[in-house]
């Protein structure tokens, strides 16, 4: 008789735990890696948020440089046009800028054709103040608008200073200045020297039309105290809307180095002589300005009054041209008078 002789297969103990180790090690590896790749869509979700944050408030500051007059970078020069101009002034606030307003319409019907034109003064500038924050562990500083509110629709509620309001327009701003700095243009160029207070930096040109701005802010959330999203993000912006102050109404002197020189008269543009080779124009493009526009009031001079005449409305006429072409004609011919 044969013997039958079986073979059994299997695993030793040895084996078992060197693949159980093995297992446990990969499995270890892989959970590491995914709460790194975790971890990192996190801190650059953080990183997104806060980059569209900071973009956000910069947007929200050019948006009012833009509909402003000038802007203004001494905190004593707030009170000039209202004695009873102020901002918050608490917690540590300090003073970066403010804005001068011009006068403005507060609903839609002022400027309709016909309708009542009517504007009305922005009692006090816009101020932007930086002051510490208690929301995080981390020192950090807020950034403050405190001005005249509006709504839905962009119209301020209200002018007067009694209804000015602070909002909060970006948080997490860095403490120190320990970051690189945007180059301003410089002295020679017409702009005034680099301020910087903590994550904020900023440069005005020397007539308060422009500014540069930067800011440094930090996402200083629970759990990423040691990995915090950082952004530094920067802007230009520009007022719009003609300030007075930049206007001399009276011919320049032949000694000012400044005013530019005409030929055979004074650098004068509908009645208003200019004080400097640095000129930005601008000409109104209102419905007021359009050959369609009839509600122009009609009238003579007569021993130096103004007296209504028939019809009583009509649309205006300079020199055979209406109110936009001949602003662009005289505009030109004051270029071209220029030396």
């Amino acid at each position: 008789m044969r013997k039958m002789i079986y073979k059994k297969n299997g695993f030793t103990i040895i084996e078992l735990l060197l693949a159980a180790s093995i297992s446990i090690s990969t499995l270890a590896i892989a959970f590491s890696l995914i709460q790194i790749a975790l971890k990192g869509n996190r801190i650059q979700e953080n990183q997104l948020g806060l980059k569209g944050r900071v973009n956000d408030a910069l947007d929200f500051i050019v948006d009012d440089v833009n509909k402003g007059k000038r802007i203004i970078d001494r905190e004593d020069d707030i009170t000039e046009e209202n004695s009873n101009c102020s901002f918050p002034d608490q917690n540590g606030q300090s003073f970066l800028f403010g804005i001068s307003l011009p006068d403005q319409a507060l609903v839609k019907d002022d400027y309709m054709p016909g309708g009542s034109f009517n504007l009305y003064q922005v009692e006090c500038p816009i101020v932007y103040s930086l002051r510490p924050s208690s929301l995080n562990e981390k020192p950090s500083y807020i950034l403050e608008r405190y001005g005249p509110s509006f709504n839905n629709k962009g119209y301020f509620i209200s002018p007067v200073y009694q209804e000015y309001r602070s909002s909060i327009i970006l948080d997490g701003i860095s403490s120190g200045n320990n970051y690189t700095k945007i180059e301003c243009p410089g002295l020679d160029k017409g702009w005034n020297p680099l301020v910087t207070v903590q994550g904020v930096s900023f440069c005005i040109d020397k007539n308060n039309k422009s500014i540069q701005l930067q800011i440094e802010a930090k996402d200083l959330q629970k759990g990423l105290e040691n990995n915090p999203s950082n952004v530094i993000s920067s802007i230009t912006a520009f007022s719009r809307i003609q300030d007075d102050k930049q206007i001399n109404y009276l011919p320049p002197l032949a000694s000012d180095s400044e005013a530019p020189k005409c030929s055979g008269a004074s650098c004068c543009w509908l009645g208003a002589c200019l004080k400097s080779n640095k000129i930005t124009y601008m000409i109104d493009k209102s419905y007021s300005m359009n050959k369609d526009y009839d509600q122009h009031p009609n009238g003579v001079i007569i021993d130096g009054q103004w007296t209504e005449i028939s019809p009583s409305k009509i649309s205006p006429i300079i020199n055979g041209n209406y109110l936009f072409d001949s602003a662009k004609i005289t505009l030109k011919q004051a270029i071209d008078s220029r030396k």
